[in-house]
């Protein structure tokens, strides 16, 4: 009866441990079997009235989903304020779509994000929309990432550029 109880506590310890292993490595599992681009880590973040980095954002991916944060840094008309955004969302081949909002903030700002993965995997580029409650309108503008201090002359280029534009330019051609 003993030996019947101490053999049901070692199991139950066993799998608690094999369940602890596999719910800390599945993500990098995951990660290593997925044929997604890898776009894990710190990246700046630009939009169309700025040519400096006006925040960064960090990038948590499991296979194609994605989280994480980003913080802004530079407002619009260019002044120094702090807002952090979460975000989820999953990358299609080269397409990024995140919803993200604005937690600390009473309204509460809610958005999506569309990207295109483009230059070596180390620019997105693409439009945000979102509702702004103080103009009661939803607004919209475009939106750049890139590796952390890699990629700034590649995502310069990409701003003030839909992708509809650039189309039109390679068919042009």
């Amino acid at each position: 009866m003993e030996i019947d109880f101490l053999l049901g506590l070692a199991s139950g310890l066993v799998a608690a441990i094999i369940t602890a292993l596999i719910a800390k490595y599945w993500p990098s599992f995951v990660n290593i079997i997925s044929k997604e681009a890898k776009i894990n880590g710190s990246w700046a973040w630009y939009d169309s009235s700025h040519k400096e980095p006006i925040g960064n954002i960090l990038i948590k991916q499991t296979g194609s989903k994605v989280k994480g944060q980003f913080e802004r840094n530079k407002s619009i008309d260019g002044k120094t304020t702090k807002r952090v955004f979460k975000f989820e969302g999953a990358l299609y081949g080269q397409i990024l779509h995140i919803n993200y909002n604005e937690p600390e903030d009473p309204k509460n700002v809610r958005g999506s994000i569309i990207l295109k993965l483009v230059s070596g995997r180390q620019v997105f580029y693409g439009k945000t929309m979102y509702f702004e409650n103080h103009k009661n309108e939803i607004s919209t503008y475009n939106f750049v990432i890139s590796k952390q201090d890699k990629s700034q002359p590649e995502a310069v280029q990409y701003l003030g550029h839909t992708s509809s534009e650039k189309s039109e330019k390679k068919n042009a051609a």
